[in-house]
C-alpha cells in the first residue's frame, strides 16, 4: 500500500511520551544504499521513488 495503510503506531509523540526527550535532532540523509533501492526501483517503474535513511538523536 506504499504508505497508505499503517503497519503499527510508530508516531514520533508516542516516542517522546515513553522516552520523556525534550530536545530532538532529526537528520535525512540518501546513502549508497538508498541511491541503489531508489535506482533499482525506478529502474523497474519509472517514478519518482526515492528512499532516505532518517537519524533521531534526542537529549533530556
Amino acid at each position: 500500500m506504499w504508505g497508505l495503510v499503517p503497519i503499527s503506531d510508530n508516531t514520533t509523540n508516542k516516542i517522546l511520551k515513553e522516552t520523556r526527550i525534550k530536545k530532538v535532532r532529526i537528520t535525512t540523509k540518501m546513502s549508497f544504499i538508498d541511491w541503489l533501492i531508489s535506482f533499482a526501483l525506478n529502474a523497474v517503474i519509472p517514478t519518482t521513488i526515492a528512499t532516505w535513511t532518517v537519524e533521531i538523536e534526542g537529549a533530556e
